[in-house]
């Protein structure tokens, strides 16, 4: 199952519209407007900035963090993932 990371700044993607950056706001509206074949699996603020790492798997995993103007996203793989690629 592809997994995908990215940082989105938590004050301006229209997705967080009205969060004002708040952590829990910002938390329970990407749970909650997270598409089917988006199941977001962790979301990690940085301590004392407006930023979160937000990791997402599935099939529109990627298409939600360009929904959420995530930067720096990149393709994660499991131990078994990655060694079957690389064979």
């Amino acid at each position: 199952m592809p997994h995908w990371d990215g940082i989105i700044d938590t004050s301006s993607p229209q997705a967080l519209e009205g969060c004002k950056g708040d952590p829990v706001s910002v938390h329970e509206r990407i749970m909650a407007v997270a598409p089917e074949g988006a199941s977001v699996r962790s979301i990690s603020f940085e301590a004392g900035k407006d930023v979160a790492r937000v990791r997402v798997e599935g099939p529109n995993a990627k298409q939600f963090l360009k929904t959420l103007e995530a930067r720096d996203v990149v393709r994660l793989a499991s131990a078994h993932e990655w060694k079957g690629e690389k064979t």
